[in-house]
């Protein structure tokens, strides 16, 4: 389970799925009248929702005020959700810490971290919390009714009755703490010897956000709400300054719980069939007797209008570069990032907030739009900045708009091209078919289906609940789409009004200047430095010795082995032996490659996948091969140029995607395949036309388009550098898994820092000629008839109709020989690790100016078919649960760790956001040490079988069922016998597979990766450093 900061998303897309939930045009009572609520409760709005035949119950507890929301739908998977307003008033991380510590054990269920506990204890298809700028939620969602009763109870008492103990807020929040060494006996004893020379500030939420506050997108996203809403909640850090979550006290934090966490102040959210009456009653019984109403001053005021616009200068870290390169130092003088944000309105405004939605879709997404073609097709910045789009999810509503890769020298570049491009859409206005693409992509993401609908429709309601809006509104969307197509309608200048009135004439303006700064991060440590040192100053012998008193205590408090005997759980016998199976009917047509037809729920949209193989590339094609897909489907082709093709994809679907797939065999590591998936999914009535547009792309790209090729191309870098600071660990996983088999050499080639730096050589040579050469070669290779198979899913009826449309697609491909007859991979021997991997070191450090450290260690594993598969997969959890997350999180301080183990044949342990990833690796090393030692029974097996099936079992969306052997070769024989193993898996199975895998000798061959900064803790890995 990830806890942690509830994000806004940065997608430039279509507004989400939360904005877009239709209903009819007026609320009415249920017709069934049958609802008989507990005592103490009354409905006050029912609303029935027909575009997902869904009803929505408005339901008040008179005594407290608080508040419930039922979505009454057909879905086996239920969900939940309770959420209070939270406005801190500092950026101490008070309610991102208090998130924290509610997770430590509570009044009826006191074992420590019960959260974390319940997931080898449950089969919650999603378990967390998360902290937002002025919410805190806490939602879960499981497919088991008994599973659903368990959590909602452990939810409910940790949310209004936590323990909220010092050592906890010691271990989450922040401690000044003794430094930890792998090199030394951790045991109290050890500690208790430790001098104060060597103390330091420690704390999950403190480590955590120390690397959220040095990633650019974290700071950008912080900088520009704090200040362009300053007098209010939001002008602090939520998550919490670093240097001022040190300054939060206990005391504080029992106090904000005591004021925010009250049912008066609460919303609570089920998604579901079944009878509300049930659940009341038991919320009643388990928390609101023991409230009385309270009046809570948690209301958010609205922004005061300024009546001049404001700029603000700040820093980040400078990206590393080679002051002897030139071409490096050129890049180093486009770094800065400008950001314009304008105040737009109050979230109660749902007419407001739809046409905002859609507008900024208009002003931002793809090749057509007006700030594109201003800000990166121009050439002043490479990719938009990371706050690009229109944010909702806070009282005052605001639009973002900008660039990053910016010239130093020249920010104010980017605010005149904003200026400039607004005049020019005020005075010019909108293509008539762009706006009919946003209204089609609106109509089939209401028909699109997610895999855990129930849990986003309660994610999407959460700040319109935490700002009081009326959801009945908010869901009449039919009436705001009716009004919005006759304003369009009767008003041609409508939108460019809203331009007009929102950003031109609008003095409520924040310009952000993001400059870097080559010592930025030396200047955060040295503040870190001085107020430790101050500390300590202050600090008599006496209080030494507390500190290192806690310190002990701490350690002792996280060696115990917790008693979880007071938390529900659900038994291995719960769960159901045979897999869910679908039928499927492979089609075999003179003018198709063979394709599976997969007759599914999918509410009038027809799923498309195909899969292509690339086994006649070159080594060279194939390292570019991530880079072709990325660009594919971006350019123009056969008569029309990059926007137009843009547009016409948004017509007929829901986007289309090309990437690449490197798939091990699922009985011998010793063949794999390796492929090109292309996908798409569309409206029944526009099947023919998305299949003959993938035709046009497939045949006739335009590669000619060679300026813009350098625009996408030097986006996709900057793209690729930002998810590795995000998403360091799964970075250092491929990484360390990439010298143990070849399907996951090519997995780290394309997924991995090796397509970073090919990207980055890309950005810096931009050698177009040669780029394109391969395109086209790969092109020619790849795209064949007979290297093609073809999956639909689709609705009943109509088959004939999208095989036929399907046609156009292969009727020009090249075909050279037979078309194979067969819907799942075609395995060809794997070939040599690539030299570029073979070349390097199995454990290796790459340095970057980060704040914290992402590790990972890989061993030989097995295939997905072997016997040993399912045992190791339950290995994984065991040790992530029992082992790694108390060594790693809890006493290391990093945001997370664990193990995993894939079909690729890796076994491989990681850690994130860590401080201290030397450590973790002596950790990881350990592991077979600490399963000898330690009395791991078969209730801890059992557990970490559930969690297992937690994947195993999770849903499936009607569009993406029965593929497993289309995509992977898993025939569902070896679906149901890995299933069968997994329930048949003992201590004995475990302990024997971990003393085979775990071993020294394989210790000995595994791969490690480090990413992070170059400081004390990395220093004492002897490992060389990767340079490419």
């Amino acid at each position: 389970m990830r806890v942690g900061l509830l994000k806004r998303s940065h997608v430039l897309a279509l507004p989400a799925r939360k904005y877009l939930v239709t209903a009819t045009a007026s609320a009415k009572i249920a017709s069934n009248g049958a609802m008989s609520l507990p005592t103490g409760f009354k409905v006050e709005s029912v609303k029935e929702v027909p575009e997902y035949d869904m009803t929505l119950y408005s339901i008040e507890h008179e005594r407290t005020g608080a508040k419930f929301f039922h979505f009454n739908r057909d879905d086996k998977n239920s969900a939940f959700c309770v959420q209070f307003r939270t406005v801190p008033n500092d950026s101490t991380g008070v309610a991102h810490i208090l998130e924290h510590l509610v997770l430590c054990g509570s009044k009826n269920f006191p074992c420590p971290e019960p959260f974390f506990k319940m997931l080898t204890r449950s089969m919650a298809t999603f378990l967390n919390a998360m902290t937002g700028p002025d919410l805190t939620m806490y939602p879960f969602s499981t497919q088991n009714q008994k599973d659903f009763e368990n959590l909602l109870r452990i939810y409910l008492d940790a949310a209004f009755f936590p323990n909220l103990e010092y050592l906890d807020f010691r271990q989450e929040g922040w401690r000044l703490d003794t430094k930890k060494s792998a090199d030394e006996n951790t045991s109290a004893v050890a500690y208790r010897e430790k001098g104060s020379e060597n103390i330091e500030f420690a704390g999950v939420v403190f480590n955590e956000m120390k690397g959220a506050m040095s990633q650019l997108p974290s700071m950008v996203d912080h900088l520009v709400r704090s200040n362009l809403l300053p007098s209010n909640t939001y002008s602090n850090n939520f998550g919490g300054e670093p240097l001022s979550i040190i300054n939060l006290t206990h005391d504080q934090l029992k106090n904000f719980h005591a004021t925010y966490y009250h049912p008066s102040n609460a919303k609570f959210v089920l998604y579901g069939d079944f009878p509300i009456e049930r659940w009341l009653k038991l919320i009643d019984e388990l928390v609101l007797t023991n409230f009385d109403k309270l009046e809570i001053d948690s209301q958010i005021q609205s922004e005061s209008k300024w009546t001049a616009a404001k700029t603000k200068v700040e820093y980040f870290q400078q990206p590393q570069f080679d002051k002897n390169k030139p071409q490096e130092v050129e890049i180093a003088k486009r770094q800065s990032v400008v950001t314009s944000a304008f105040l737009i309105g109050d979230i109660n405004e749902p007419y407001n907030v739809y046409c905002w939605n859609i507008l900024s879709y208009l002003l931002t997404s793809g090749p057509a739009s007006p700030f594109h073609k201003s800000l990166i097709q121009s050439g002043l910045g490479a990719n938009f900045s990371p706050v690009t789009g229109f944010e909702s999810d806070v009282k005052d509503c605001y639009f973002s708009i900008g660039a990053q890769n910016v010239d130093n020298e020249n920010p104010d570049a980017i605010v005149q091209a904003i200026d400039a491009t607004i005049d020019k859409i005020i005075e010019e206005g909108f293509d008539q078919q762009r706006i009919d693409s946003v209204l089609h992509l609106i109509e089939l993401d209401l028909k699109h289906q997610s895999s855990n609908f129930g849990l986003k429709l309660l994610m999407g309601s959460a700040s319109k609940l935490n700002h009081d809006c009326d959801l009945q509104e908010f869901y009449s969307l039919s009436q705001i789409f009716d009004r919005l197509r006759y304003d369009l309608k009767n008003d041609p200048n409508f939108l460019q009004e809203m331009v007009k009135n929102s950003l031109k004439n609008n003095p409520h303006r924040l310009n952000l200047v993001m400059k870097p700064k080559e010592e930025f991060f030396a200047g955060l440590q040295t503040k870190e430095d001085l107020a430790l040192n101050e500390r300590l100053y202050k600090l008599d012998q006496a209080g030494k010795n507390q500190i290192l008193s806690e310190s002990v205590a701490l350690l002792e408090k996280q060696t115990l082995i917790p008693d979880a005997s007071s938390l529900p759980k659900l038994l291995i016998s719960d769960l159901e032996t045979k897999i869910e199976t679908y039928p499927s009917e492979i089609v075999e047509k003179d003018n198709l490659p063979s394709t599976q037809v997969n007759v599914q729920p999918t509410n009038g949209i027809c799923y498309f996948k195909s899969v292509f193989s690339t086994e006649k590339l070159t080594a060279e094609e194939r390292r570019f091969l991530p880079m072709f897909c990325s660009v594919l489907t971006k350019l123009g082709a056969e008569n029309l140029n990059f926007e137009q093709l843009r547009s016409e994809i948004d017509l007929c679907s829901g986007g289309f995607s090309v990437t690449t797939s490197v798939t091990p065999h699922p009985k011998d590591l010793k063949y794999f395949e390796e492929s090109i998936v292309i996908s798409s999914h569309a409206l029944l009535r526009n099947v023919d036309k998305m299949f003959a547009l993938w035709n046009r792309i497939l045949t006739a790209p335009d590669f000619e388009a060679t300026e813009y090729l350098k625009v996408i191309l030097k986006q996709r870098y900057e793209m690729l550098q930002m998810s590795m600071e995000q998403s360091g660990h799964r970075y250092a996983m491929r990484s360390s898994a990439a010298t143990l088999n070849a399907v996951c050499a090519y997995d780290e080639i394309y997924s991995g820092m090796s397509q970073i730096a090919l990207s980055r050589q890309v950005a810096l040579n931009m050698e177009i000629e040669k780029y394109v050469s391969l395109f086209k070669s790969i092109l020619e290779k790849v795209f064949t008839k007979e290297n093609a198979r073809c999956a639909l899913n689709l609705p009943e009826s109509s088959q004939s109709e999208c095989l036929n449309a399907l046609g156009s697609l292969f009727s020009n491909l090249n075909s050279v020989s037979e078309v194979r007859s067969t819907a799942s991979p075609f395995w060809i021997p794997a070939p040599e690790i690539p030299e570029i991997v073979q070349k390097r070191e199995r454990l290796v450090k790459y340095l970057f100016p980060f704040q914290v450290s992402y590790a990972g260690r890989s061993l030989a594993g097995v295939p997905y078919g072997h016997s040993h598969f399912a045992p190791l997969e339950v290995l994984s959890k065991l040790l992530s649960w029992n082992y790694l997350h108390k060594e790693i999180r809890e006493k290391g301080g990093a945001y997370g760790g664990g193990a995993s183990n894939n079909s690729s044949g890796a076994f491989t342990f990681f850690s994130y956001r860590d401080p201290t990833p030397y450590l973790s690796q002596r950790t990881f090393q350990r592991s077979l040490d600490w399963l000898q030692s330690a009395s791991v029974d078969q209730e801890m097996i059992d557990g970490a079988k559930l969690t297992v099936f937690q994947s195993v079992d999770s849903p499936v969306a009607p569009g993406s069922r029965n593929l497993s052997n289309f995509f992977s070769g898993i025939t569902e024989e070896m679906r149901q016998e890995r299933r069968d193993r997994l329930f048949a898996c003992t201590k004995l199975d475990v302990m024997e597979v971990a003393e085979t895998y775990l071993s020294e000798r394989n210790l000995k061959m595994s791969g490690g990766t480090v990413i992070g900064p170059k400081n004390e803790d990395s220093n004492k890995l002897d490992w060389p450093v990767v340079t490419e």
